[in-house]
């Protein structure tokens, strides 16, 4: 796989495009999400892709459903706290 690294070269070794923006690491599988339906991707092995593709143009993401991502996060986030409730 080859991965996006500032100053424009790439590498077969993993390196985390998102740990050089202002993300946080526990939110990482979102902005991989974002990333995909921001460039029209349908395929589940193109994140870092997308990532790639969103760091290079980032006005793509003008263009996602902030809304549904937000309900879609609340839901999940909402069922994980169910989850940890439940098994304390």
């Amino acid at each position: 796989m080859i991965l996006f690294l500032f100053g424009g070269s790439s590498t077969d070794e993993y390196v985390e495009a998102l740990d050089s923006t202002r993300v946080h690491p526990e939110t990482y599988d979102w902005a991989r999400k974002m990333a995909v339906d921001a460039m029209d991707l349908e395929d589940e092995d193109t994140p870092a892709i997308a990532l790639e593709q969103i760091l290079l143009t980032p006005e793509r993401l003008n263009y996602l459903d902030l809304g549904a991502f937000a309900k879609e996060l609340a839901r999940q986030v909402t069922w994980e706290a169910r989850l940890g409730y439940e098994l304390c």
